[in-house]
């Protein structure tokens, strides 16, 4: 009894009583006691963690519990899955695509890193990759199916090497300083992996490819694996086993599923075809079979912790259709949780799991996932009884973005609001909001326009950025998306109005909501010369480099750019005129 009111007790004395004590105190007494298994995260209401400026805690939180808890959306469809890089999560663009980025996503921080490839490794990169240590490693190019490339991602440095044997590089794996590179007509290239000094050929039977139409009797090596000092390769329908010094197997067997995907972790190799998945203990030759709630669309193995309750190495299955996915404990092949993720290709690392879609990049954070406990903490989040400061304000609307399913702004975003004395009203208008060309013929297109005005009840001047965002339409079907935002920035002067309008469409939204994403108190001096600097009249650059030295937010840095830029191209033609 003693301990079911023990955490209630606590957040009690801590928080109810003791004010003399400083928010520093409170704010370690309560992670003290989290630290020794007093309160747990969830104990603690939202918006205690608030008051006590406990961001880090509420990250945690959040982080485990929020469906897509990390996302990034990527510019453009189709990318690799994700691969651990110096554990980091590397997720590749189409190979197909020139130029193309490679993003990275760490276990510990929430931004998107975006790092162009190599150029000389980008030429000879292919749909087969495979990561060792920082190093990169990918081969089937268009420019040349049977080099591999590698790239040490620390050094930028690129080497290549060619199959002796086989054609099509299909598979890629490194261990013991060994590279091997796996081919269609049934062969297995190995080489020394510091100076790729070529070893030897696996083959998969003695018959030589002494035509096309041997070559393609023979099965593509697609997942290369180890066990026992043994190279194991699976092809289509067959798994094949060799010895160090032997070129042709010692060994065959069929594989459980014909044309499975196949994967290795330690001595277990993994199949999946449908919703059917073998586990096959490489040591001891059983297999094991079980089937999924739906049809996977990958398979890993990890002893990363990923789940608080964990013990051993688990199975993550991720389901087709974004069905989320299914965690097993290996040992037992026991379901031990089903998780509603979204994500096709999965990877983990750092304790989190990273997965990729069409156009998704996410990771997810779940040893402190509680999903019973979370709900009842997010009932304790009343923004209604926050008084936002700068920093409240900005905390909370950087949660909100990075969860928005969850953190809501809007309410917080009226106090701060009126906290600077600003007023927002809008309304809609139908009418003509732009044109289109179609068989040569010029039409008018119409729909809404949104018209805000700011009001301004105080005597500072102000930078102003605001996203409006809309959702929903008279008349809407059920499931049909209709979320749209729009970001205005703008300067008001003090006892003023500011006036603007964009268009939201054929249709009249059927809610809006409005919060600043920034507000920044100008003095009256920098106001004017601000003005002056962005002004049609203006002529001088002198005032515009002003004000590029300020640093102001981006988008304002931008207006000022385009202005100089405009004012020396104007110069040059003058310039240009008289000379001639």
């Amino acid at each position: 009894m003693l301990k079911s009111i023990l955490p209630v007790l606590l957040i009690f004395l801590s928080v109810i009583n003791g004010y003399a004590e400083q928010p520093g105190q409170k704010r370690e007494k309560i992670r003290n006691a989290i630290s020794k298994g007093i309160l747990s995260l969830y104990d603690v209401p939202f918006n205690t963690y608030i008051r006590f400026r406990m961001w880090e805690e509420i990250e945690q939180i959040l982080k485990a519990n929020a469906k897509d808890a990390i996302s990034h959306q990527l510019p453009s469809p189709y990318y690799s899955r994700p691969y651990i890089v110096n554990r980091q999560a590397w997720v590749f663009e189409n190979s197909a695509v020139p130029g193309g980025s490679v993003y990275v996503m760490t276990p510990d921080k929430t931004n998107l890193i975006k790092r162009e490839k190599n150029k000389d490794y980008a030429q000879y990169e292919g749909g087969v990759r495979a990561a060792f240590g920082s190093t990169v490693i990918s081969g089937g190019s268009d420019k040349d199916v049977d080099t591999a490339v590698l790239w040490d991602t620390k050094t930028e440095k690129v080497r290549t090497v060619r199959l002796k044997d086989g054609h099509y590089i299909s598979a890629i794996a490194v261990t013991d300083n060994m590279l091997y590179i796996g081919s269609c007509g049934g062969k297995i290239n190995a080489y020394r992996y510091d100076n790729l000094a070529f070893s030897k050929v696996y083959s998969t039977s003695p018959k030589e490819n002494i035509n096309w139409e041997v070559f393609n009797q023979k099965e593509c090596i697609t997942s290369i694996g180890f066990s026992e000092g043994k190279l194991i390769g699976a092809g289509d329908k067959t798994v094949f086993v060799w010895t160090h010094g032997a070129e042709i197997p010692v060994k065959t067997y069929p594989k459980t599923f014909i044309n499975s995907v196949v994967s290795f972790y330690k001595h277990y190799m993994i199949e999946h075809k449908s919703d059917d998945v073998a586990i096959r203990d490489l040591m001891t030759h059983k297999t094991r079979k079980l089937k999924a709630q739906r049809a996977v669309e990958d398979a890993v193995i990890t002893d990363e912790k990923i789940l608080k309750q964990q013990s051993g190495d688990i199975l993550i299955l991720a389901l087709k259709r974004d069905a989320g996915l299914s965690v097993y404990d290996l040992k037992t092949l026991l379901l031990t949780e089903q998780i509603e993720l979204t994500g096709h290709k999965i990877a983990a690392s750092g304790r989190c799991i990273f997965a990729t879609d069409d156009s998704f990049f996410y990771r997810y954070y779940l040893p402190d996932r509680e999903p019973e406990k979370f709900k009842m903490f997010l009932k304790t989040f009343h923004p209604e009884n926050i008084t936002p400061n700068e920093e409240t304000y900005y905390r909370l609307l950087k949660l909100a973005r990075d969860y928005p399913d969850i953190v809501k702004p809007y309410p917080l975003a009226q106090k701060f609001l009126e906290q600077h004395h600003l007023d927002v009203r809008y309304l809609f208008k139908y009418g003509k909001i732009g044109e289109n060309i179609t068989d040569g013929k010029q039409e008018e297109i119409f729909g809404y326009k949104l018209f805000y005005e700011v009001s301004n009840r105080s005597d500072k001047r102000y930078l102003i950025t605001m996203d409006f965002t809309w959702s929903g339409y008279y008349g809407q079907e059920h499931g049909e998306s209709g979320r749209a935002s729009s970001k205005q920035s703008f300067m008001i002067d003090a006892h003023a109005e500011y006036r603007g309008n964009f268009v939201v469409g054929d249709k009249e939204p059927m809610q809006v909501l409005f919060y600043p994403t920034e507000i920044i108190a100008l003095s009256e001096e920098d106001y004017d010369g601000l003005n002056a600097a962005l002004s049609m009249e203006n002529q001088d650059i002198a005032i515009i480099d002003l004000y590029l030295a300020k640093q102001l937010p981006s988008v304002w840095q931008k207006r000022l750019v385009e202005k100089k830029l405009d004012l020396l191209k104007k110069r040059i033609r003058i310039e240009g005129f008289y000379k001639d």
